[in-house]
């Protein structure tokens, strides 16, 4: 049986916030970025480095912590940070570890605004987790047979709030055409279903156009059902 089948997003816990950094010039002596508290500084080593140094070194030492020899002393959680960094061209991007809205409350500061440029005072786009959960209700029932062979039929008229369609072929040899908010046709554009195969929408996107099928032999049997 041939069945062709959408999937549905699956995020269940959110995506992770970030922020970023940018050095476009270079450092001064004591020139600092703060992230969520955790304050790197620029000593006089890195006077005259150039800012793709600079930006590299602190990408470099913000994942460093993550790697912090004291993790072999599990009661020392101290060196643990609730975000990493990434080289994107001359930025630095910087994500929470943990995803979720709880990571848009990070901070970022910076010493001097010109020198090291951020992406403003929190990080930013976390959002919540979202699992998918079956909906009950009753279903439409569509099914029936082909009216006319060779004809494209309506089963379903548009449905702006459809939360579920399937489409079978109970045909036991021929080939049926599904198509969506337009009329089915034997050919490009619409669902090819081999004879027991189905459509299903469900979860994620559900198209709301009209279902329209088509197959060659009049009283060819099919099962179509929405809610």
């Amino acid at each position: 049986m041939r069945q062709i089948r959408n999937l549905p997003l699956y995020r269940p816990n959110g995506t992770p916030a970030y922020g970023w950094i940018q050095i476009p010039q270079n450092l001064l002596n004591g020139d600092n970025a703060t992230i969520n508290g955790d304050v790197y500084y620029f000593g006089a080593d890195f006077v005259g480095l150039s800012a793709a140094q600079a930006t590299r070194s602190l990408c470099e030492a913000i994942n460093a912590q993550q790697e912090d020899a004291n993790e072999i002393n599990p009661t020392n959680t101290n060196f643990f940070r609730g975000y990493y960094a990434e080289m994107r061209g001359s930025y630095i991007v910087i994500f929470c570890t943990v995803p979720g809205t709880a990571g848009n409350a990070f901070t970022l500061a910076t010493s001097n605004a010109n020198r090291i440029v951020i992406s403003g005072a929190t990080f930013s786009g976390g959002t919540p987790g979202s699992i998918v959960t079956a909906n009950g209700g009753a279903l439409t029932d569509g099914s029936g047979t082909i009216t006319a062979g060779g004809t494209a039929q309506q089963v379903f008229a548009s449905q702006p709030g459809r939360a579920y369609l399937i489409i079978q072929n109970l045909d036991a040899a021929e080939t049926m055409y599904v198509n969506i908010g337009a009329a089915a046709t034997a050919g490009s554009g619409s669902f090819q279903l081999l004879s027991g195969g189905s459509l299903v929408f469900e979860n994620g996107y559900i198209p709301s156009g009209s279902v329209s099928i088509i197959a060659a032999t009049t009283g060819h049997k099919f099962t179509a059902k929405e809610a």
